[in-house]
């Protein structure tokens, strides 16, 4: 069976995934994330924790 294979937060389709029928979902779709969000995710984590370590740094 194929899969589609979305990413989760922009809702681009990154492609087809094959599996075994007997492990099919209800829906022919998973989610996962694309590489542009991956680093999008990760720049606005990075910016977070340095906000956050910068804001605890001042209350000291």
């Amino acid at each position: 069976m194929k899969l589609i294979v979305k990413c989760a937060w922009c809702g681009r389709i990154m492609g087809i995934k094959e599996i075994e029928e007997e492990e099919a979902p209800p829906l022919p779709i998973t989610h996962s994330i694309c590489n542009s969000c991956l680093r999008s995710l990760h720049k606005q984590t990075q910016e977070t924790i340095n906000n956050s370590k910068h804001h605890n740094n001042k209350r000291r």
